[in-house]
């Protein structure tokens, strides 16, 4: 399975932390598997006042081209420090817990509802290309 985003339709927001009034980034993009639609994500970078940086990212996997989204369905993840590791580590949780959820997100998955779901390794698949490829993750978790 390769997977890939168009860089000129990667998306970025800026916008305030509701819990701390610090910077924030909101990005979104297309994945595509083997040239064809495969899923959305969108990842919020936060840099909390006097905490690590964490990134909490929702996947949306389905069909794409179309208006019908009820095959859709979206996990979640924060990605940021964790004890005893020097790397940020990808934690599974409930998928939208920013309130974003709508129709195209389908239905959410709770953080054991995702662990169990057939689609796992494809969501874990598109989480590494999101910490690989995006920029503003990238750069944010990692330097």
């Amino acid at each position: 399975m390769s997977l890939s985003t168009n860089a000129d339709e990667h998306q970025v927001r800026e916008f305030t932390c509701g819990c701390c009034s610090a910077p924030a980034q909101r990005t979104w993009n297309f994945v595509l598997r083997d040239g064809s639609p495969h899923a959305v994500y969108f990842a919020n970078s936060y840099h909390h006042a006097g905490q690590g940086h964490e990134t909490w990212i929702d996947v949306i996997l389905g069909s794409w081209g179309g208006e019908d989204h009820s095959d859709h369905v979206s996990f979640g993840c924060r990605v940021g420090a964790v004890e005893g590791s020097d790397s940020p580590a990808a934690t599974a949780v409930q998928a939208c817990l920013d309130g974003s959820a709508g129709p195209l997100h389908g239905r959410t998955l709770s953080r054991e509802e995702a662990l169990a779901h057939p689609w796992i390794s494809d969501f874990w698949a598109v989480v590494d290309h999101v910490l690989e490829q995006d920029p503003v993750v990238r750069a944010h978790l990692y330097g």
